[in-house]
C-alpha cells in the first residue's frame, strides 16, 4: 500500500469481492441450469480462480490493480465457506464420498493451479480470455438473467461488506508483522462457521413440520450472508497462492498452511451446525 490511502484500498477491494462473488453466483447457477452440481461448479470456481490469482501475483500488493482483481474481485469470486459447507452438507446427507472430492480437489488442485499460473502468467491470462467467449445460452436464459439480477444487490452489498472485513483483516495483521496466511485463516474459519450456521437454521422445521423461515426470506438470506457476505469474506484463491508459495520455499510450510486451514475450516464449518442443529432440532 505504497501510493493508495487505507480508504481506497477497502473501497476498491470492495468493489472488485461485489462483483466477484455476484459473478461466482452467476456461474454456479448457470452450471447448475446445465445439470452440473452446485458443489462441483465451487470446485472449478475455485480452481479458476485460484489459477488466475497465481498469473497476477507479480503485481504490486496493495496497487489498485492488485487489490481489485486479486483481494477484491478473485476473493469475493473464489470462496472458502462454500466448500466447507458443501462437505459438510454432502457428509450430513450421506454422499461421503463426494464430500472427500470436494476436499482433495480442491485443496490439492488450487496450489498447483495457483502455481502454474505464477509460471506461465502471461499465456495463462490470454488463453482465458478467449475461452470464455461463445458459449451458447441455454433454454429459458432471460428468465435467468431475471434472477441473476433480482440477487444482484443482495449478494453484491454483502459480498462487498464481507471483502471489507477481509481486506481489513488482511491489513490488521500485516500493521502487527502478522504471517498473511493466517489472517486469510482468521477470515474462512469465521466465514465458514457463519455459512454452515445460516444454511443449517434455513433448512429447519418448526414442532409442526413447517419451514421456519417462508420462501422469500429464505432466498434474500442466503444471498445477502452465504452468498454474498461469507463468500466474500473468505477466499480460497488468495489461501491457494499462499500455500504455493510458502511450498516453492519450504514443503514442511506449505504442508502445514493447508492442513491447518482444512482443520479449522471443517472444526469452524462443523460447529456452526452443531450450534444452529442445537437451537432447530427438526430439519427436512
Amino acid at each position: 500500500m505504497n501510493h493508495m490511502s487505507l480508504p481506497a484500498v477497502i473501497v476498491i477491494c470492495a468493489t472488485g469481492g461485489a462483483i466477484g462473488a455476484w459473478l461466482r453466483v452467476v456461474v454456479r447457477d448457470e452450471c447448475v441450469a446445465r445439470g452440473i452440481p452446485s458443489w462441483r461448479a465451487i470446485v472449478a470456481i475455485n480452481l479458476f480462480g485460484s489459477l488466475v490469482a497465481g498469473a497476477f501475483i507479480q503485481l504490486e500488493m496493495w496497487s489498485m490493480l492488485w487489490s481489485f482483481v486479486v483481494a477484491g474481485l478473485l476473493g469475493g469470486f473464489t470462496t472458502f465457506s462454500s466448500m466447507c459447507l458443501d462437505i459438510v452438507v454432502q457428509w450430513q446427507s450421506g454422499r461421503k464420498r463426494d464430500s472427500v472430492v470436494i476436499l482433495t480437489s480442491t485443496m490439492v488442485c488450487s496450489p498447483i493451479v495457483a502455481a502454474i499460473g505464477t509460471i506461465h502468467h502471461a499465456s495463462s491470462m490470454s488463453s482465458m480470455t478467449a475461452s470464455a467467449a461463445g458459449a451458447a445460452p441455454p433454454p429459458c436464459a432471460n428468465d435467468r438473467l431475471r434472477h441473476h439480477c433480482a440477487g444482484l444487490m443482495l449478494i453484491a452489498i454483502g459480498g462487498g461488506a464481507g471483502s471489507a472485513l477481509r481486506i481489513g483483516t488482511m491489513l490488521g495483521c500485516d500493521r502487527l508483522a502478522i504471517a498473511p496466511w493466517v489472517a486469510t485463516l482468521i477470515v474462512n474459519v469465521i466465514g465458514s462457521a457463519i455459512a454452515t450456521f445460516v444454511f443449517r437454521s434455513l433448512m429447519s422445521l418448526n414442532r409442526d413440520g413447517a419451514p421456519i423461515y417462508d420462501h422469500p426470506r429464505m432466498v434474500s438470506t442466503e444471498r445477502l450472508l452465504i452468498l454474498g457476505f461469507c463468500g466474500g469474506l473468505t477466499t480460497m484463491s488468495t489461501l491457494a497462492v499462499e500455500i504455493a508459495s510458502a511450498w516453492a520455499l519450504d514443503a514442511v510450510h506449505g504442508l502445514a498452511i493447508a492442513l491447518t486451514s482444512v482443520a479449522a475450516g471443517l472444526c469452524a464449518a462443523i460447529l456452526g451446525w452443531r450450534i444452529a442443529a442445537l437451537r432447530f432440532p427438526a430439519k427436512t
